[in-house]
């Protein structure tokens, strides 16, 4: 019998990431996410939102919770494996009104804004299903996120023209 050699070759991948590679796109975060079958499930109230980089290191963090939506900006540096979102001192929030259930004439939302110190969060760029993925690593209760592919420059004008959004970029 005859011996032949095995070699095995392990292939490290290395990416290193850039502002380039963040700039129109949006994430969909969750805390309910699947990684067997990297998708986002987002059951749950309260625990997704969306992570929008537009140009010149600016981004868009806008989560909901039970009606309401919360509008954040800031900015964001990324390095080799990893990005860091900085975020700007002020929340946005557009409010469900309960009262609106029992008095028809009540507004439906409630717009309101305020100085509040979010601080910054670090995230891990990995890959899920050769898939860039993105987890928070700062939080208590880490979310996760794939690429929006239905994410589109016509819905950052859309987003950008919204009462909220006009708060929060002072328009």
């Amino acid at each position: 019998m005859k011996i032949i050699p095995a070699f095995i070759f392990v292939f490290a991948l290395n990416v290193s990431y850039s502002q380039e590679h963040f700039i129109g796109k949006a994430f969909k975060l969750t805390t309910d996410f699947d990684e067997e079958n990297c998708q986002g499930l987002g059951r749950c109230d309260c625990c997704s939102a969306d992570l929008i980089f537009v140009a010149n290191n600016l981004f868009y963090y806008i989560p909901t919770c039970q009606g309401s939506t919360y509008y954040y900006r800031g900015n964001y540096v990324v390095t080799k494996d990893s990005l860091t979102l900085y975020f700007d001192p002020i929340e946005v929030v557009n409010a469900y009104n309960w009262e609106a259930e029992v008095d028809e004439n009540a507004e439906k939302f409630l717009l309101t804004s305020e100085r509040k110190e979010m601080g910054s969060s670090l995230i891990a760029i990995e890959s899920c299903n050769e898939k860039l993925l993105i987890r928070t690593i700062t939080d208590k209760t880490p979310e996760l996120g794939l690429e929006n592919t239905n994410w589109s420059t016509s819905k950052l004008i859309e987003l950008e023209q919204s009462e909220p959004m006009k708060v929060l970029l002072n328009r």
